[in-house]
């Protein structure tokens, strides 16, 4: 989504490149490959983010937490990103296994992804 600072992050999917270097929701990037984002379209912007798996890509970013802005900059390795519906996690605490469920996205095939999920 584009902010009037550069492009913010709506939603970083899970295990992708993005969460792997630490970026979160409502980080802006400002810079891509230290070149500034504010004067291009949004598709301009992701365009210039995507590129061949394998290949980096610098972003500068603004995160603000609790009023307090911090700008740093992050190398990420492009990769094919796979966006699942349905995510799993066990938790074993207090002497007890639980399944953490998140369910991402519905779509036709959410109940049968969950349902091969929990087997």
């Amino acid at each position: 989504m584009k902010h009037e600072d550069g492009l913010m992050i709506e939603q970083v999917l899970k295990q992708s490149p993005a969460a792997q270097a630490g970026l979160k929701p409502f980080d802006i990037v400002v810079e891509i490959n230290g070149t500034g984002v504010v004067s291009e379209s949004l598709m301009e912007s992701v365009e210039r983010i995507r590129g061949p798996e394998g290949t980096n890509v610098t972003l500068t970013i603004i995160r603000l937490d609790n009023g307090v802005s911090d700008i740093f900059t992050v190398e990420i390795q492009r990769a094919k990103l796979v966006n699942e519906s349905v995510w799993t996690h066990e938790i074993s605490t207090g002497g007890y296994n639980l399944l953490h469920i998140e369910i991402m996205e519905v779509g036709e095939q959410t109940d049968s992804i969950l349902r091969q999920k929990i087997a």
